[in-house]
């Protein structure tokens, strides 16, 4: 029997702190993180960073803003994503990604925070952004995968990048890069799907450029806010049996992610299935009833979703999709730390692991999961 907590969807635990405290608690994270990575090659650079943190703190209180992200950069080649099984490397994972929270903290919209705390989180979070867009850059220009994988590469924070040894497609691509970059991405991929119009899931120039490249978009809106193009591939309701779409085929859960009593964002979970993978992409959608239509349909081999997406009731009927028990899907959640959020709803790391709806109840049967920070890949095989 499978158990649900049922709490509000958008509850967040994060709470703004000023920078002393909040780099104060770094700190101390930091060295329980020591304490876990003892005897592997993450302890001393660990050590090291903290060590050379708390000697400047004082005459360089921001310092440790862009340091952390240099930490954790350097700790993610060292650590690089791996299916969670609870073990020593899977708890360095954790807290790889769990440090890069405190950073992504600093209140930086609030009118008291000093001018140059936010100097100082505004250039770290820009470095850390770029960075990360370039990592993207760089795996698309990388071979394909063999035969028989799929080479999944997160772009933001719900972005993804989807290759096979067959073809390449983009899924909720907000890409805060150039314009000549997203005709890079355009001339790279062979469709893009956009879950829903808010723009941390889609970039009006990047959908031009794709159009532009005579490439397909996906969308459950035919115009969306900034974009407005007769070439959109536009789902609007349910639709069980599958339409094919640049080689995959495509069904849709139409719904919607509510944001008010008298207004919604319609939302399309799409269910997809291409060069033998099947992948099941939630989006944001808050119709949860729809969503027990899910056994009906194939068992997925991957899960999309955020991870603040009340994901126990989305996850519990595609667990009972025939063979999922046996042969359970890959769950990636994803969605955290959302920059264009107040520091309350940047849904953090922590939460990820801490709260009971999402990977922290003790009593619901969870699928193997894999958690990616901006910029990371890993290839799944069957």
């Amino acid at each position: 029997m499978i158990a649900i907590i049922s709490l509000p969807t958008m509850a967040f635990d994060w709470k703004p702190a000023v920078n002393d405290t909040l780099r104060a608690r770094m700190f101390v994270f930091t060295e329980q993180f020591i304490a876990q990575a003892k005897g592997t090659a993450a302890e001393k650079v660990l050590k090291d960073f903290l060590k050379q943190q708390k000697k400047i703190a004082s005459e360089q209180p921001y310092a440790w803003i862009d340091a952390t992200h240099a930490v954790v950069a350097k700790l993610k080649e060292m650590y690089p994503p791996c299916v969670d099984d609870g073990k020593q490397e899977a708890l360095i994972r954790r807290n790889i990604v769990r440090l890069v929270d405190y950073p992504l903290h600093v209140n930086n919209r609030a009118k008291e925070t000093p001018d140059a705390e936010k100097q100082a989180f505004e250039q770290a979070t820009n470095t850390y952004l770029a960075s990360t867009r370039q990592m993207a850059l760089d795996w698309l220009r990388q071979p394909a995968p063999d035969s028989g994988s799929v080479d999944i590469c997160l772009v933001y924070n719900m972005g993804t990048f989807i290759r096979t040894s067959n073809r390449t497609f983009a899924m909720d691509i907000c890409w805060k890069g150039s314009q000549e970059e997203a005709a890079i991405i355009a001339d790279a991929i062979d469709a893009i799907f956009v879950s829903h119009p808010h723009q941390d899931h889609y970039t009006p120039f990047l959908l031009k450029a794709v159009a532009d490249a005579g490439k397909p978009i996906i969308s459950p809106a035919k115009s969306l806010p900034g974009f407005d193009d007769p070439r959109v591939v536009a789902i609007t309701s349910t639709m069980f049996n599958p339409i094919t779409v640049a080689g995959i085929d495509i069904r849709v859960l139409h719904g919607a992610q509510e944001v008010g009593e008298r207004d919604s964002i319609p939302n399309n979970t799409y269910l997809i299935h291409f060069d033998g993978f099947t992948l099941i992409n939630q989006g944001e959608n808050e119709n949860i009833p729809i969503q027990l239509q899910l056994p009906v349909w194939p068992r997925p081999d991957i899960v999309i979703a955020p991870s603040w997406n009340q994901i126990l009731y989305f996850l519990e009927p595609i667990m009972r999709s025939r063979g999922a028990t046996v042969d359970p899907p890959l769950f990636l959640p994803l969605h955290q730390n959302e920059m264009g959020h107040r520091v309350q709803q940047r849904e953090s790391f922590w939460e990820l692991w801490n709260r009971p709806d999402r990977l922290g109840n003790p009593n619901f049967s969870y699928p193997p999961y894999l958690v990616m920070d901006c910029g990371e890949h890993f290839v799944y095989k069957k």
